[in-house]
């Protein structure tokens, strides 16, 4: 994209938006070996901290494969959270917000006066505008009443006196009381708690930004010409919603609905064509990462026959069955050794959840070189890496191991994009290893 738009873009006016700051440091040496220089890349959290600027934190993003155990009431709220309907019920509320807080009376400023009725009518006039950034404009556009009528006249009230009437007519305490009173307006007031004093759920945060950015007004990266999304497939309609409003400019959205680690109303093509209505989509179906051996196995868990495998060949993908634990860890080890005498560059032992990633590390770290990325990491190294299936997403592995692999761990459907994730991020070796029966997910 750089090369073919050299004369217009530069790395310096692009941002890639990842999705945490390991993939990040992943790529961070591909630019680099293109005769490129790097480019500024964030994250979707790294964005949510700058615009709250500290007055608000928020909890880490936790993958939805660690709350698939959740009662049920939790999986739907966090479910509505990210959905097309969220977004749909944000836009109804704030409608619903300035006619039910915003009490416009007459105004008057010692001798001069302004009507409410004008002031309705050029509140409507600036609904384009946030409701602050709205208070500023009619401010300006009543002095500027005031100065014609009133030609030469030194006592004229100011503009920020204006102002500061009319934003003491908007009866909200503040936007975090606005999102709260939210909740109460589509008569699901328990699905919004503050665990933590001024912390936010991350779930809430976008929405919150959201509601933001049309109250208060939110900061643009003006400087951007081009930002490049990668992982589509994991951001929900109310992060893109507040992503279009920072970033008012040309987007490359990447991904690939079939890895998909979120529920499936919250990302699909259907809902980009509505969110991007214009959008020219490119489908890209050849695999030149993994051999054919691998597509071909990938393809028993996800029967996508569009994916085309590009012809090198490899070593056939191996499942070892094991009757408890401690021979599954010994397997594992036995795939570190084989990995060592091959000469490859980089394993990834995928797990599913960050608790079983966790003690995997434990076992394997007292005898083997190995390394361990959680959602806290910021940095890829070459070796052995332990870490779960959701954070291996965008990487890719000379080798990969996929733990646990048994039909207690892996049965439900959502757990069919995973194993797909998993295998995809292998290039010349997969393995899979369990304790029991191995996953039905992957067709015999």
């Amino acid at each position: 994209m750089l090369y073919r738009n050299k004369e217009r873009l530069s790395a310096s006016n692009v941002v890639i938006i990842s999705p945490n700051k390991v993939f990040a440091d992943y790529i961070s040496n591909v630019l680099p070996e293109l005769g490129e220089e790097p480019i500024m890349e964030l994250s979707f959290a790294e964005i949510a901290a700058e615009e709250l600027n500290g007055k608000i934190n928020f909890t880490k993003n936790i993958s939805w494969i660690e709350i698939e155990n959740e009662n049920a009431e939790d999986v739907k709220r966090l479910n509505f959270k990210g959905s097309e309907e969220m977004l749909a019920l944000l836009d109804k509320y704030l409608r619903y917000a300035v006619d039910r807080y915003f009490e416009i009376k007459d105004c008057r400023f010692g001798e001069f006066f302004i009507s409410r009725e004008y002031i309705a009518d050029r509140c409507h006039a600036c609904s384009y505008l946030p409701v602050m950034e709205r208070f500023k404009q009619i401010a300006e556009d009543i002095w500027e009443v005031f100065k014609s009528k009133n030609l030469g006249r030194d006592n004229l009230p100011s503009q920020n006196e204006i102002g500061k009437k009319l934003r003491s007519m908007f009866l909200a305490d503040s936007t975090l009381s606005l999102y709260a009173d939210f909740y109460k307006y589509i008569q699901k007031e328990s699905w919004f708690s503050m665990k933590q004093k001024d912390t936010l759920e991350w779930e809430d945060v976008y929405p919150y930004l959201y509601l933001k950015s049309s109250i208060e007004g939110i900061g643009e990266y003006s400087f951007v010409q081009h930002v490049v999304i990668d992982e589509m497939q994991d951001y929900t309609p109310v992060q893109y919603a507040v992503i279009n409003r920072l970033f008012r400019c040309k987007k490359t959205i990447l991904g690939d609905f079939g890895q998909s680690l979120v529920p499936s109303n919250m990302c699909s093509r259907e809902i980009f064509c509505r969110l991007y209505k214009n959008a020219e989509f490119i489908e890209l179906n050849k695999s030149y990462r993994s051999t054919y051996e691998i597509i071909a196995f990938a393809r028993r868990i996800k029967n996508n026959q569009k994916i085309e495998a590009f012809e090198r060949h490899g070593d056939q993908p191996t499942i070892s069955c094991c009757q408890n634990l401690e021979e599954e860890i010994a397997i594992i080890k036995t795939k570190i050794d084989e990995f060592h005498k091959k000469g490859y560059g980089s394993m990834g032992i995928l797990c599913k959840t960050q608790t079983q990633a966790a003690l995997l590390y434990e076992e394997l770290a007292s005898d083997c070189e190995v390394h361990y990325l959680d959602l806290n990491s910021t940095k890829f190294e070459n070796g052995v890496t332990v870490t779960t299936i959701p954070v291996s997403k965008g990487l890719e592995f000379d080798q990969v191991t996929v733990p646990f692999a048994n039909w207690e761990n892996y049965r439900m459907e959502w757990d069919r994009n995973l194993l797909y994730v998993a295998c995809t991020r292998a290039m010349h070796k997969l393995d899979f290893t369990c304790q029991g029966s191995f996953t039905k997910l992957v067709l015999q």
